[in-house]
Formats: C-alpha cells, structure tokens, sequence
C-alpha cells in the first residue's frame, strides 16, 4: 500500500532531479522537502492509529522528520558559510586580517554543527524511548496469554526490554560533540540515529517462550527472538 509520502515523492521527483544538481544548498532544500512530507505522513498515521503503540510510532516518525528538517537548515547555513570561506581566500587568504576572518568563520560553522549535534542527541533520545516502550509493549501482549506461565514471561521479557532501551538512551547521552576546525570543505553535521529491531515476537514461528525470553534477557546464543 502506498502512503501519502511514496505518491508525493514521485510527484517531487522533478524538482529532485533539479536540487540534486544544484550542489549542497539543492540537496539541504531537497531534505527539508522530504522531512516535511514524512511529517505529514506521521501526522496521518498518528490520526489513524487506533492503538496507543500506533500512535507513540506515529511520534516517532514525527521526531524523525523534524530532525530531517532541522538538519537540512543546517546543512543550508553552513553551505552558505563554506562558500563565504571560499570567496575569502579567493579574495586573499593570507593576510592576518584573512585569516582572521576566516578562522572566525570556521568557528561560526563548528558552533552550528555542534547546535545541530545537540539536536539530533534529543531527537535520537527521543526516538529511543518510543520504540523502547512500543517494543515493551508489544512484547508483553504477545507473551501474556500463553496459559500459566504467560504473565510472567510476558512481565519479564517487557522489563528486560526497557532495561535496554534504558541503556541504549544512556549511550547516546552520553556522547559528545567532537568538532573540528579545519579551513577545508565542510563536513557532514554530525548526526546520532537509532536502528530499528523487531518490536513484535510470534510463538507460531518461534522456537518456544524459552528462547525468547532468554533473547529479551540478553542471554548468551545466538539468532533473533524467534529462533533465539
């Protein structure tokens, strides 16, 4: 099935094509188009969910797109900055007062790379406690009405979950922005992302309750929650 966001990607293919060629300034704009179109895609999700796991990954996905399009004004922003670098040493690049200014803009592009880096650490924290609670969740309904021992596999695979998620958010707050203050072409903002695992577990193609819950546990062996 095709979302509102895979027709209108389609339809904004032209107008790629051309920003793609418009060097970094083309691309950062093609991005904050792409961000907004998921978020409005988010937007509809979130209004059809009819379940709270729904509605929290709908979020997610919001979270998602607005940090594409904070990112894409960034990259813009410091587009703009390296092409002031440029004209500057074009223009003389060896004086003290050239490169004064020079280092001064080098400095301005490092401090909106590090706004950036910030950012996107919230949004991945963010991110990480959502899909941490939809996993959670999800685990604890698929567990839960296995007969007698249910509750209990269902009550500790979905805290062996949020130990993890818990984890997970506090490696990402933990890192830290490593600039640099090179006179030479910029380099991509640095960004933090969150992969994305099964948040689902089914007992028909598992290998039993067993296994599984010793891969919620973190357990030592091998394969995924349904061949653990």
């Amino acid at each position: 099935i095709q979302t509102l966001t895979d027709v209108l990607t389609v339809a904004f293919q032209p107008l790629f094509d051309i920003l793609d060629s418009l060097g970094p300034e083309g691309a950062a704009t093609k991005n904050m188009v792409q961000g907004m179109l998921t978020m409005s895609q988010s937007m509809i999700d979130f209004a059809q969910a009819d379940d709270l796991t729904g509605k929290l990954s709908a979020i997610g996905g919001l979270l998602g797109a607005i940090g594409t399009i904070a990112q894409a004004s960034t990259d813009s922003r410091v587009a703009g900055i390296d092409k002031e670098i440029e004209a500057e040493k074009k223009r003389d690049g060896a004086s003290k007062a050239s490169l004064q200014k020079i280092s001064a803009l080098e400095a301005k592009k490092d401090a909106e790379k590090k706004k950036a880096f910030e950012l996107n650490k919230k949004i991945a924290m963010g991110q990480a406690a959502i899909a941490t609670l939809v996993a959670s969740i999800e685990a604890y309904k698929s567990l839960v009405g296995i007969p007698f021992v249910g509750p209990a596999l269902a009550a500790a695979a979905s805290a062996a979950i949020l130990a993890v998620g818990a984890k997970t958010m506090s490696m990402i707050a933990s890192t830290s922005y490593q600039g640099g203050g090179s006179t030479g072409s910029a380099a991509s903002t640095p960004t933090i992302s969150v992969g994305k695992e099964t948040t689902k577990t089914d007992l028909a193609t598992s290998s039993g309750p067993a296994g599984e819950l010793g891969y919620f546990r973190g357990e030592s062996g091998s394969g995924g929650q349904e061949n653990f």
